[in-house]
């Protein structure tokens, strides 16, 4: 018995020039902001990070023992004025496993690392929107940013603690289930 798929064709919806021109500004000033924000989490955090061995460049740290690697990444959002702070802890000898690539020590960032290496740090105890990030949409002058920044250091700092027991931080795959 033969079968026979169908096929749909969407159309996409038309936007007017006006519209167009809308959203084009839009994600400029997401940019804009966006480069402000790592501009003042870099003045504020990159020491915090350095005192604590921490080498690379904002947005993403990274602390390289023989035994491990202590991975920390502010991950910005597409579309929206927010971030995340994402870490992750692996051996050096990670890549090792199946499907993984050698990526040299200087390129790891916790992205790279299966969902159980990685966790989130929120301002909020659990991520359901963007809306539960860290926040800098409100943000106006530089020094609103840096204001901003310099509240985030408790988190920050929190971050860094975790990794001293990592195996017991709630990790990206035990917190959502399609990990």
């Amino acid at each position: 018995m033969a079968t026979t798929s169908h096929t749909m064709s969407f159309s996409k919806p038309e936007m007017s020039g006006a519209e167009v021109l809308r959203l084009k500004h839009e994600w400029h000033q997401l940019a804009v902001r966006r480069r402000h924000m790592s501009g003042a989490l870099k003045s504020v955090m990159t020491p915090i990070l350095r005192r604590h061995g921490f080498t690379g460049s904002c947005p993403r740290f990274r602390r390289i023992k023989p035994e491990r690697y202590d991975l920390f990444m502010f991950n910005f959002n597409n579309g929206h004025a927010s971030f995340v702070i994402e870490i992750g802890q692996c051996t050096p000898d990670w890549w090792r496993r199946p499907f993984s690539a050698y990526v040299p020590p200087e390129k790891l960032y916790p992205c790279l690392l299966p969902k159980p290496e990685r966790a989130f740090i929120l301002p909020r105890p659990q991520l359901l929107t963007a809306a539960d990030c860290f926040q800098f949409g409100d943000a106006k002058a530089l020094a609103d940013y840096r204001r901003l920044a310099e509240s985030f250091v408790p988190d920050t700092e929190k971050a860094i603690a975790m990794f001293d027991d990592f195996a017991h931080v709630e990790k990206l795959a035990e917190v959502f289930d399609w990990a």
